[in-house]
């Protein structure tokens, strides 16, 4: 099982932190009870760049990331934190 610092300080490529953070992405945005459309459209981004966000495909920039958070009504550093539970 991997640590929070083994996903966002030991990546050296960042495809576990894309992954990751895609995950959580995901989480949140169902647990408001959206769909991606809706997120997209709250976030003023396109579906499909929340579809690949959550896929772990798109390296997201901050911009993009504040966008999101607002839209979720969450702070950006939410993304960064680890799961209820999770080591750290």
């Amino acid at each position: 099982m991997s640590t929070y610092a083994d996903i966002y300080c030991m990546d050296k490529d960042g495809t576990k932190a894309r992954a990751a953070f895609g995950e959580r992405l995901r989480a949140l945005r169902i647990s408001a009870g959206m769909s991606q459309e809706q997120l997209g459209e709250a976030a003023g981004l396109d579906r499909t760049y929340i579809s690949s966000t959550e896929r772990g495909r798109r390296n997201i920039s901050l911009n993009a990331i504040t966008k999101i958070a607002a839209a979720l009504q969450k702070s950006p550093a939410i993304f960064f934190q680890p799961k209820d539970g999770a080591k750290r």
